[in-house]
């Protein structure tokens, strides 16, 4: 019997809501090894603290990523990839850039390259948009994202998909996990052809449901409910209705307001419930801990006007 840490966790618990949440991304490239802990095993060297204090100044998550053998560049350097997820897909922006040395990045202010700010960017030779796909591979941390993380990758560079190895995304229990950009959809257990699809429906500005965990640019309750009303949605053949309004209450209920159509919204109001799941380990080799889910306990449409 299989008894990794994702084997336990897809017998019971639920995707939704485990996304962790976070609206900026620093994707540095290093081939590895990345240690347990990118920071804590100094990747970056001497400039380690310096990249963790950069990244915190831009208030970005930080990750290691490498390309898959398949889609390796050639050429030297040290690539990046800075994100910024929005709710509103057209609000978010993935870019990639290249420089001979990672000072000439980190002694730039962050805040207006992850504002956008075109005179900011000017001054960055060779960069350009991107879609990235990040799988991560991080053995190091738990052998599940190796093991079912490296597949997925190897699949979707395949496709023809721009697509990254990464260190720990949050979830190894979930493996694999994999995070689009710039929308910030983070999914779990996609199988390689599930992947593929996936990433096809992303490219097209669609979300597939099977395997989301939801949307790091909301809250874990706002996750679940998003998911919830498009699963609605898509029952009653609203497979390409969009989320324009998800608001976490006071009361815990969520408001989403969702598109329809064009021109044409809908207000719901998602109840969420809480769940405490049975001891399992978070990572393999860890001690067995009880876990708490999130699940939707209801959908109520608002008559009322949308505001």
């Amino acid at each position: 019997m299989d008894l990794s840490c994702s084997a336990v966790s897809a017998l019971d618990e639920p995707l939704a809501g485990t996304a962790g949440s976070g609206r900026r991304w620093l994707c540095l490239e290093h081939p590895g090894p990345w240690g347990r802990d990118i920071l804590e095993a100094e990747v970056f060297g001497a400039l380690t603290d310096a990249v963790a204090q950069w990244a915190e100044r831009a208030d970005a998550r930080l990750l290691c990523v490498r390309r898959r053998r398949a889609r390796r560049l050639a050429k030297p350097g040290q690539r990046a990839v800075l994100a910024t997820t929005e709710l509103d897909p057209g609000s978010s922006q993935a870019r990639e850039l290249e420089f001979a040395d990672l000072r000439a990045l980190i002694e730039l202010d962050p805040e207006p390259l992850f504002a956008w700010d075109e005179a900011a960017w000017e001054r960055l030779p060779g960069w350009r948009q991107a879609r990235p796909v990040l799988v991560c591979a991080h053995g190091r941390r738990d052998q599940c994202c190796a093991v079912r993380g490296r597949p997925v990758a190897e699949a979707l560079a395949e496709a023809g998909h721009d697509v990254w190895e990464c260190s720990h995304t949050g979830g190894h229990r979930f493996a694999p996990s994999v995070i689009f950009l710039p929308d910030g959809s983070v999914y779990g257990r996609l199988s390689p052809e599930a992947a593929v699809a996936t990433a096809r429906a992303s490219g097209e500005g669609r979300i597939e449901l099977e395997g989301l965990r939801g949307r790091t640019c909301l809250t874990a309750r706002e996750q679940v409910a998003e998911i919830a009303v498009l699963g609605a949605a898509a029952g009653q053949g609203g497979r390409n209705a969009r989320v324009l309004r998800a608001k976490e209450r006071e009361d815990g209920d969520v408001e989403i307001v969702l598109q329809t159509m064009p021109g044409a919204q809908q207000r719901f109001l998602v109840s969420i419930a809480s769940e405490t799941l049975p001891p399992r380990p978070a990572s393999c080799g860890a001690e067995p801990k009880s876990v708490l889910v999130l699940r939707s306990a209801g959908i109520r449409l608002c008559e009322e006007d949308v505001l």
